[in-house]
């Protein structure tokens, strides 16, 4: 169930069955759903040297009025784990797809799981599979993994030459006057999220000395 992909409609998909010996066949069309459960898990599943404060971010159930957080070192204790559980860390409202988790050891493996739930729905909660990262053994300075397109945008806090426009309460700003450009606004979260390392996003720094002696951020 669910309402479909792109939140409303229904996408149809047509797939077709030949070979050299037979006649071209149309398989029966199917509707293509959002999946129930909680997907796209960030820090990446199997992510190694995550810094030590990491936010836990998901995308959510296409059915989900609110999601239900494990969270624990021990991966049978989280697969196991129910809303009695040590490792149950409360419910979060659909839009608020995150957890922070504190401050986390270091060089250390820690296991996730996110429930989707809608208490409306059969089939409720829709348990998630069990994910997991390992802390870095050194200072993450930053990861690059939270910034993303309106509420935390790069340039904000990794300023250069170009400056940016005002946001919430804070003004404009003109940038720090060198020939240093952050941020790639082709992409979904302005980040590079090709070339990257152990995550799904870096920050791309471009440099340019023609009008100005020094490019930094």
């Amino acid at each position: 169930s669910g309402g479909g992909y792109g939140g409303g409609g229904v996408m149809q998909i047509q797939v077709s069955w030949s070979n050299p010996s037979m006649v071209k066949e149309i398989i029966p069309q199917i509707a293509l759903l959002l999946p129930v459960w909680a997907i796209t898990p960030s820090p990446v599943n199997g992510a190694e040297n995550v810094k030590q404060t990491p936010t836990l971010m998901w995308t959510a159930g296409d059915d989900a009025v609110s999601h239900n957080v494990y969270f624990g070192t021990d991966a049978q204790a989280v697969q196991d784990a129910d809303a009695t559980s040590p490792d149950y860390k409360g419910s979060a409202d659909l839009g608020t797809e995150n957890f922070d988790p504190g401050q986390l050891e270091w060089d250390t493996e820690y296991f996730w799981r996110i429930d989707a739930v809608n208490d409306v729905a059969a089939g409720s909660p829709w348990e998630g599979e069990v994910w997991n990262f390992k802390t870095a053994d050194f200072l993450v300075i930053d990861d690059f993994e939270d910034y993303n397109i309106g509420n935390k945008e790069i340039w904000w806090f990794w300023v250069d030459g170009l400056g940016y426009g005002p946001h919430g309460d804070e003004p404009a700003s003109a940038g720090n006057g060198t020939g240093s450009a952050v941020g790639d606004e082709t992409t979904a979260s302005y980040m590079e999220e090709t070339i990257v390392h152990g995550g799904r996003k870096s920050m791309p720094v471009y440099c340019d000395n023609s009008v100005t002696a020094i490019s930094e951020v």
